[in-house]
């Protein structure tokens, strides 16, 4: 079965010299269900260009950290 990406885009994201990030959710639909996933893409650039790439898929819900742990 085919997968339909629905959208993928950032939701926010940040530079730094010669580094980006961005948090993005990707919303698709496969095998007939229509799902969704958050993540993180972190990005060393040189000249414009991405040097280096690694991405973070999450596996719970998102918190935002007050200095103690859940």
């Amino acid at each position: 079965m085919a997968r339909t990406a629905h959208s993928a885009g950032p939701s926010s994201s940040f530079t730094a010299p010669g580094r980006e990030a961005a948090e993005w959710v990707f919303d698709f639909t496969w095998q007939g269900r229509r799902r969704s996933f958050e993540g993180t893409s972190i990005a060393t650039v040189d000249g414009g260009l991405i040097t280096s790439l690694r991405e973070y898929r999450t596996n719970g819900e998102l918190y935002d950290w007050t200095g103690t742990w859940r």
